[in-house]
């Protein structure tokens, strides 16, 4: 089977399946990924933001260099690399104790939230981990005390979201596909709902 009309010259095989669904299913992926590397190619050369944002900008290795950039990624390592490449991301910040917590609360203005941040806890709200609309010194101080005697420091200080839709989004380097984008809904029940959708990238 040639393959040079679907832009994939590199193969020299291709699997056969006797189910002409599946096959089709095959094909118009092969499709897909063909036409999301072309539109990378012209992303990268025509649009601003791919100018911007070079693979072997200091930037870029110097994230790549960072240990904490290994492994999972954090909601605290996540918040600084989205701010770090000029993503909007809400206020917020790493406190130690109970007198800076209430500081940043009082800099980004009350009602915030206040989530434990200590390491090896990726699903706070199973252990209870969350305080939210947090308005006034009395109620910061009780959280940030409850949270530490049953969980520790640091906490993570946030100002509240005010109320809209909410999505949770997450990407993977797929080997053999590149970059996959997962979006789905956001809540408690994430992982149980089957609400999500993959696509390749570009998406457009």
């Amino acid at each position: 089977m040639r393959g040079g009309g679907l832009g994939l010259r590199r193969a020299k095989f291709a699997r056969v399946s006797c189910d002409v669904s599946v096959a089709l299913r095959g094909l118009s992926n092969l499709c897909q990924y063909r036409d999301g590397l072309r539109m990378c190619a012209r992303f990268s050369e025509n649009s601003a933001l791919g100018n911007e944002i070079e693979l072997n900008s200091p930037k870029v290795m110097r994230w790549k260099e960072k240990p904490s950039s290994r492994g999972e990624c954090g909601e605290i390592i996540s918040l600084a690399l989205m701010k770090d490449f000029g993503l909007p991301t809400i206020f917020h910040a790493v406190v130690s104790n109970v007198e800076d917590a209430i500081t940043k609360a009082r800099e980004f203005g009350y009602p915030t939230s206040m989530k434990a941040a200590v390491k090896g806890i990726q699903h706070k709200s199973d252990h209870g981990g969350v305080r939210l609309s947090l308005n006034s010194d009395e109620t910061l101080v009780a959280a940030y005390n409850d949270l530490k005697a049953r969980l520790g420091e640091p906490m993570l200080i946030m100002l509240m979201a005010a109320e809209g839709i909410e999505i949770s989004s997450g990407m993977k380097k797929d080997p053999q596909y590149g970059p996959l984008i997962v979006v789905a809904a956001v809540g408690i029940m994430i992982e149980l709902m089957d609400d999500r959708t993959s696509r390749l990238t570009p998406i457009g």
